[in-house]
């Protein structure tokens, strides 16, 4: 199994910015997966940009149970 990261270059590209916490930012407002490492710097995969947390749990088949009262 191939996993694909995504470069610094990349990383630039997809959240604007070139400061770590910065790109945690944007990654975390769009459910997206990463990893910081002990450098600071930000890892992530193509799949987690790909398939972000907020979309798989916005698609789930269950109740909104929260709503009964």
């Amino acid at each position: 199994m191939s996993i694909e990261l995504l470069s610094a270059d990349d990383l630039v590209n997809l959240t604007g910015a070139k400061i770590p916490s910065k790109q945690s930012a944007v990654l975390d407002r769009n459910g997206i997966y990463y990893i910081t490492r002990l450098d600071g710097t930000i890892i992530t995969t193509w799949h987690h940009v790909n398939h972000p947390a907020m979309q798989r749990a916005a698609n789930h088949d269950e109740p909104d149970f929260s709503k009964v009262s």
